[in-house]
């Protein structure tokens, strides 16, 4: 895939084989089915339909309009269609495979009940050296601030390509699944142990992917139970259902408060306090062309040092954690509370 790129950066090539390939499963695995108890009954209904008036309903929709009867045969041609249905589970995006997915799912809850998780997974494709890679670009992905190409190059990178960004979202998505779920069976998930778990995968509005996923924990108690626990005043089970939940949810920093983390940041990537920012430009952008400030967001983590020797490996998980922490709190301040605070701003004050 990487020598040549062609099919990959041509506009009309996926649409193409993905209608040929809808058009040939829909005319080897669709077929009609209808009521058995009314099958005789639809059977003389279907044998006694006007071909000229099949005909004309076809031709009058095949713009696109609205179509309604007009006579009574037309009529009939329409009562059959109320009584018979289409299937096509087989071709993908049909109704009837959107319907076998959601039997799936109620097979699951009617397995392990109902799913404690239901988490959206949107891996920002733009600004991921892997991404940027698969699009051909010149990087070198070992490295762990490879330096990526301006902001409009690489939107321009990946709008050519959406081959290279659906095999980026693909491996985001192995490696969510493996490491986060912990669905290999070599450790639990961050969440707890994963009994199960269902994703479907749809396109945001500028063409890029993101993974619904329902989740359901092993061990995990109904939610009847839990309400019925928690509503007769069991005080130990309540407070270790909030002590989980807090530890699965965290909407705060974990270093310091809003103001601290603010100041750190401001400091290392403008030389400078927040509130001396806003004063002297009210229009400051997240620029980094002049300072040595690398955006968390556009590089990777480092690699944690490899060992066999059991009493160091506290000590790397702990620095893993302050590692996490130092990239992590910056991405949420700076693509999250800086853009409100500046947007409140510039409204409050043009």
């Amino acid at each position: 895939m990487f020598h040549d790129r062609r099919f990959q950066t041509d506009e009309y090539f996926a649409f193409i084989v993905f209608n040929h390939e809808q058009i040939k499963s829909a005319t080897r695995a669709g077929y009609l089915v209808a009521d058995r108890l009314q099958f005789s009954d639809i059977s003389a209904k279907v044998l006694d339909l006007d071909e000229r008036a099949l005909t004309a309903i076809v031709e009058r929709g095949k713009d696109g309009a609205f179509v309604t009867p007009e006579t009574e045969e037309e009529k009939k041609c329409f009562q059959i269609i109320t009584l018979i249905d289409y299937v096509a589970g087989h071709v993908d995006g049909s109704t009837t495979a959107r319907k076998y997915q959601r039997n799936e799912i109620h097979g699951l809850m009617h397995r392990f009940n109902l799913p404690f998780f239901f988490v959206t997974f949107s891996p920002v494709d733009f600004k991921h050296p892997l991404c940027l890679y698969y699009c051909g670009e010149v990087i070198d992905i070992r490295d762990a601030n490879p330096g990526l190409l301006a902001y409009d190059d690489r939107l321009r990178a990946i709008a050519a390509n959406p081959v290279a960004c659906a095999r980026f979202f693909h491996a985001m998505v192995d490696l969510f699944i493996k490491h986060y779920l912990g669905c290999t069976g070599e450790r639990d998930g961050v969440l707890g142990k994963t009994e199960a778990y269902y994703g479907t995968v749809e396109q945001q509005g500028r063409l890029t992917l993101h993974l619904h996923l329902l989740i359901w924990l092993s061990n995990a108690l109904p939610p009847q139970e839990i309400r019925d626990r928690l509503l007769a005043g069991d005080e130990h089970f309540a407070q270790a259902i909030i002590a989980w939940l807090e530890d699965c949810h965290q909407g705060e920093f974990t270093s310091g408060s809003m103001d601290d983390i603010r100041a750190k940041v401001m400091v290392l990537r403008h030389g400078s306090t927040f509130d001396a920012l806003i004063d002297d430009n009210l229009d400051a952008s997240l620029d980094d062309s002049n300072t040595t400030w690398q955006d968390p967001s556009l590089t990777l983590p480092d690699i944690p040092p490899q060992t066999s020797d059991e009493d160091m490996i506290p000590n790397i998980h702990v620095g893993a954690a302050k590692a996490r922490t130092a990239t992590v709190e910056p991405v949420i301040l700076e693509k999250h509370a800086l853009r409100v605070l500046w947007s409140v701003r510039r409204a409050l004050f043009g």
